[in-house]
């Protein structure tokens, strides 16, 4: 397990390829919170891009496809939880 100096962990494994630089973005001063959403932002376009293998159609059209929605659809979940966290406290 990789522990990074804001307490952001990475078990080993398919992300271990990525410790080293999660652990460099760390120490130039980002948060674990920015470095989350690079990384989720990059593994969609990825996943979006791998379509393109499947699917007729270019990579960049898909990458960028999925990386939009899962965007909109990870904004509209933080507003929720924002809107329910001030409901509850």
């Amino acid at each position: 397990e990789v522990s990074g100096r804001h307490g952001c962990h990475m078990r080993s494994g398919l992300l271990r390829p990525f410790a080293h630089r999660v652990r460099v973005l760390l120490r130039v001063g980002l948060h674990c919170a920015r470095c989350a959403a690079v990384l989720s932002a990059v593994t969609l376009w990825i996943i979006g891009a791998a379509r393109a293998r499947f699917l007729p159609g270019g990579v960049f059209r898909y990458g960028m496809e999925m990386l939009i929605i899962g965007g909109v659809a990870a904004a509209v979940a933080y507003l929720f939880g924002a809107g329910v966290e001030a409901l509850v406290t």
